[in-house]
């Protein structure tokens, strides 16, 4: 899954808004992506545009008990 920071917004100053992030994983349906610094974090999904919504063939995925996603490579 490929993302990209929506052009107006702010507080992310760890994100480049033109720059693709491979989202790496999703916990209560956020978003685990590698920042700028290299470090994984988690953001919301509504300040990201989808470039590329498949998530990879390894990805498990579970649903918590509020139906919030939780998708990780599998080990």
């Amino acid at each position: 899954m490929i993302v990209k920071l929506k052009s107006n917004i702010l507080g992310y100053p760890d994100l480049s808004e033109d720059q693709p992030y491979f989202v790496i994983g999703i916990e209560a349906d956020d978003y685990r992506i590698l920042n700028d610094d290299g470090k994984p974090y988690l953001y919301p999904p509504e300040v990201f545009e989808v470039i590329d919504s498949r998530h990879p063939p390894d990805w498990v995925t579970e649903l918590g008990d509020d139906g919030e996603q939780y998708s990780y490579p599998r080990h």
